[in-house]
């Protein structure tokens, strides 16, 4: 039986509940059974239920009238739906680089972000897409606003989650995924900001099987 401390047990557990499902444990729709996850981390139900609210913000899983909760099911409109929230994030971030004449600074963290990803391509496929995840995430960091970059921390186990799908299902290829990097990287060195664009509509453009 797996010991907690009684501090912030609500988000032990989340912890716990959420690493679950990014091992996939837990996979795509699968239901979560309250009792015996209490038994398992030997608490109450309260901690394990306020958890699983938490989740459900997030959009890991969801509850039914009868109480059941699972983890989201993989549709094609939920990866169109998290493709566009990144790419507006992502877009929008860009156009204010540019406003902000801060692009030389955003070629930088690219540059490093990049060379990062492409050593990771040897490593186990989370590892790359941390690294790959890494790459979008400069976007809007490099802005230094904190509810921005909030924004998309809020949504990354869920990205993550999708973008592994899709690897896994030969939708993604890691070395495709750096080569559009290299592509908008290049395009932001040209300062050529439409094609910059372009290209990020042309990243976030996956479908699922």
């Amino acid at each position: 039986m797996l010991q907690l401390n009684k501090v912030s047990m609500r988000t032990q557990v989340y912890e716990i509940i959420k690493q679950k499902i990014l091992s996939q444990e837990y996979d795509w729709g699968d239901q979560i059974r309250i009792l015996p996850l209490c038994k398992e981390l030997g608490v109450s139900n309260t901690p394990v239920r306020e958890a699983l609210s938490l989740l459900e913000m997030e959009g890991l899983v969801t509850s039914s009238l009868n109480s059941r909760v699972k983890v989201v099911e993989m549709t094609e409109s939920l990866n169109n739906e998290m493709n566009q929230i990144f790419l507006v994030l992502i877009s929008g971030s860009y156009q204010l680089c540019v406003v902000k004449n801060i692009t030389s600074k955003l070629r930088i963290m690219l540059e490093k972000a990049l060379e990062k990803q492409q050593k990771s391509l040897d490593k186990d496929i989370a590892t790359s897409i941390h690294a790959a995840l890494a790459f979008d995430r400069c976007f809007v960091d490099v802005i230094g606003n904190e509810k921005l970059s909030r924004a998309f921390e809020e949504q990354y186990t869920l990205l993550f989650l999708l973008a592994r799908y899709n690897y896994q299902k030969a939708a993604l290829n890691r070395e495709d995924n750096i080569k559009e990097h290299v592509q908008i990287l290049d395009a932001i060195r040209a300062c050529e900001h439409e094609l910059v664009h372009q290209l990020l509509i042309q990243h976030f453009d996956k479908h699922v099987d």
